[in-house]
């Protein structure tokens, strides 16, 4: 889910997970500590701008002019315009000549209403997902994206200049985005790409995410690491301990044991009590409920489902006290 309430960054170290809790000393820190942490977060700041700068460089030169409320019009009106036809449509951007050999899938929900979600998904590209780890990744956006001409051209353009990413097969497809990231991750499971098995059937590991962070680390692959190493079920970049311990959805790694079990709680029909149909999302009070049961439902409901040792998040979600208090923060929430 796209959560509004923390922003996470995780260049910060893993907490052990072994701990039922992170207690953080914050007094009695010394005024040099501080003006070292400022320094430390005014360098990471440039390198995030100098980074989106040169991305914006490379959008430039691609015919993915987006604007925002075009989109926002066309995602409202997809439903209306879809809700008769079967849509499932696919483009292979680029085939892996050694198809089948490396058991991992990647899927991004996307979402390109903006030029933020669209520079996302290429750090996205050439950071966590440019390696020899996964024989398929599947950019799974909404129909009207298709319409726009938006995400193809962005894609084939990704394919061209980003180094590694001809050593796997990158598939775009197209869905009716009617449940939000979960309802385009399930119907890129439920697909089928090169055969007639569907996707979620055809590996042993699979990674989901959305294109609501930006990767800033160059060839990550923790989360297929924590997951083959630790023998889990379901490992995420990001884990909390409010509301008892949780991963977070912006990206999740699943075992094949750990996909079914998701399938079977996740992609549930719109209906289904566990969207909480009844809410009015036009009223901000019932939106902002919509959004809390979609937490509740798909985060942390998922966390439930699995025995403690057989997940593991990475970076910790929760923000510090004594970080809320920097002055450098200035809506107390990021970190």
């Amino acid at each position: 889910m796209r959560r509004s309430k923390k922003k996470v960054a995780y260049s910060r170290a893993p907490l052990s997970a072994s701990s039922d809790h992170a207690v953080i000393h914050h007094r009695g820190r010394s005024r040099s500590r501080c003006n070292l942490k400022r320094v430390l977060f005014a360098i990471f700041l440039i390198i995030v701008l100098l980074y989106k700068i040169a991305i914006e460089r490379i959008l430039s030169h691609a015919d993915t002019r987006v604007d925002a409320n075009d989109g926002n019009k066309a995602r409202k009106t997809d439903l209306k315009k879809s809700q008769n036809s079967d849509i499932n449509d696919m483009v292979i951007v680029a085939k892996d000549r050694g198809y089948g050999t490396k058991g991992a899938v990647a899927i991004i929900a996307s979402v390109p209403d903006n030029k933020e979600r669209l520079l996302a998904l290429w750090s996205q590209l050439e950071c966590f997902y440019a390696n020899d780890r996964y024989d398929e990744i599947i950019v799974s956006a909404p129909a009207w994206a298709k319409e726009e001409n938006v995400i193809e051209p962005f894609l084939r353009n990704a394919v061209s200049r980003i180094p590694h990413l001809n050593s796997t097969s990158v598939i775009l497809q197209y869905h009716l985005n009617d449940r939000y990231d979960v309802g385009l991750w399930c119907d890129a499971l439920d697909s089928r790409t090169v055969n007639d098995q569907p996707v979620k059937g055809k590996y042993n590991e699979f990674v989901l995410s959305n294109d609501s962070i930006m990767a800033v680390e160059e060839h990550f692959t923790g989360i297929l690491d924590e997951l083959r190493q630790r023998n889990l079920t379901m490992s995420s970049l990001n884990f909390s301990f409010l509301d008892g311990y949780w991963l977070e959805s912006t990206m999740r790694g699943f075992s094949r044991k750990g996909i079914n079990t998701y399938t079977n709680q996740a992609c549930v029909p719109v209906s289904h009590e566990r969207w909480c149909p009844g809410l009015n999302i036009t009223n901000k009070t019932e939106a902002d409920l919509k959004k809390r049961c979609i937490v509740d439902n798909f985060e942390i409901g998922i966390a439930s489902l699995f025995p403690r040792h057989e997940m593991w998040g990475l970076f910790p979600s929760d923000v510090p006290v004594d970080m809320i208090k920097e002055e450098f923060l200035l809506d107390g929430k990021t970190w």
